[in-house]
């Protein structure tokens, strides 16, 4: 998991910059994905305006949040049915 404080690494891929290994801090994707490879464990990251260097930088899944998308249509798709079935403007 990268950690939630601001992280110069991670400004530059946020940039659209690869990173560089800082070798002692456990918020650089490097290190993370190296880590996790290291004991057999899957590297994987949320959804970035920079997926392509994620997949370079070797995470093995990035999670694009989808699932709140699909939640939200699902939502509107049954409203809609509703207030069909009981006569109300939607």
């Amino acid at each position: 998991m990268i950690s939630a404080r601001k992280s110069r690494v991670l400004e530059n891929m946020r940039k659209g910059k690869k990173s560089l290994c800082c070798k002692s801090n456990l918020s650089c994707p490097r290190c993370i994905v190296k880590t996790a490879h290291k004991y057999g464990k899957f590297a994987g990251t949320v959804s970035v305006p920079s997926m392509k260097i994620c997949y370079e930088e070797g995470f093995d899944f990035i999670n694009c949040g989808a699932d709140v998308l699909a939640i939200g249509e699902n939502c509107k798709s049954i409203r809609k049915m509703y207030c069909e079935t009981v006569g109300i403007s939607n």
